[in-house]
């Protein structure tokens, strides 16, 4: 198989490993040294996926939810399409909320949902 098999299907890419080789000498035992190897791992997630389920379909909902204001007012389909916006807005909101992880941060995709609804 390929080395590289698979690789683009994987949420993170692993982009960089260093590894460090250095020597301890502990209190216990100060005459001895103790070899110690230190790995530091570089990774990313790969947004392509997030961007065109979740994002992309956000600031489109965005944007059509300016077409009401063009609408004629005689029509009466302004508020049933206003409606069904929001109530897409929270459905995407529900899916991204399972592809998200849980910090205390807020998420890009978080920001987006919250312009959303302004």
């Amino acid at each position: 198989t390929s080395r590289t098999a698979g690789s683009t299907f994987q949420d993170y890419v692993l982009k960089d490993v260093t590894a460090t080789r250095f020597t301890a000498s502990y209190n216990c035992c100060p005459n001895e040294t103790w070899p110690q190897v230190l790995y530091e791992l570089r990774v990313g997630r790969a947004y392509a996926f997030y961007a065109m389920k979740l994002i992309i379909p956000q600031l489109s909902m965005a944007l059509l939810s300016l077409m009401t204001y063009f609408m004629n007012p005689e029509i009466g389909e302004r508020l049933g399409f206003g409606v069904t916006l929001v109530l897409a807005v929270i459905a995407t909101d529900i899916v991204a909320s399972d592809l998200s992880p849980v910090c205390s941060e807020t998420l890009l995709i978080d920001f987006i949902s919250r312009i959303c609804f302004f």
